[in-house]
Order: C-alpha cells, then structure tokens, then sequence
C-alpha cells in the first residue's frame, strides 16, 4: 500500500481532516503532505496509527509498507506477520 493512500483511507475512515491527523501523531500538517508526496516517510508509529484511522490490521499494514520500501528486509516482516496470526489463532 502506498503511504498516500493511506493517508486518504485514514482520512476518509475517520472523517478528520489533514489537520486533526497531524496534531493526533504531533507532527505539523506539512509533514503529512510531505508523506503523500513521496518526500518524506512516516515512521512506524504513524503508520500504524494512520492504519488504525483506515480501520485496517495495523501490523499487517506497516508489515506491507515497510516491505515495500525496503524489499531486501521482506522476509522478515513476512515471517513477523505470519507468527502473529499463528498466536492469534
């Protein structure tokens, strides 16, 4: 999932504004504009709460954007999500 459109899911989800989301993770809102432009990247604390917002599995989430950003460390987050639900199970 691109940041983006997490960003616009999250938005969409929770019906708050760019505004109310940045103050929630205390960032200015620049920042997030600065994410769905691609300049810059939330941390994993944003994502998740962003995902949160979206109403979408938050690890599973950040498992896939961090994958995607860096595909070298995929397995790892692949191997994280998948012991996760085997303990939910």
């Amino acid at each position: 999932m691109q940041i983006k459109n997490l960003i616009d899911r999250a938005k969409d989800a929770s019906a708050k504004s760019l505004g109310q989301l940045a103050a929630d993770m205390h960032v200015k809102q620049s920042a997030i504009t600065a994410w769905k432009k691609g300049d810059y990247r939330p941390g994993p604390s944003q994502i998740i709460y962003l995902a949160e917002c979206a109403k979408i599995p938050a690890l599973e989430t950040l498992a896939e954007i961090e994958s995607e950003a860096n595909p070298d460390m995929a397995g790892f987050w692949k191997k994280a999500v998948r012991e996760l639900r085997q303990n939910q199970g």
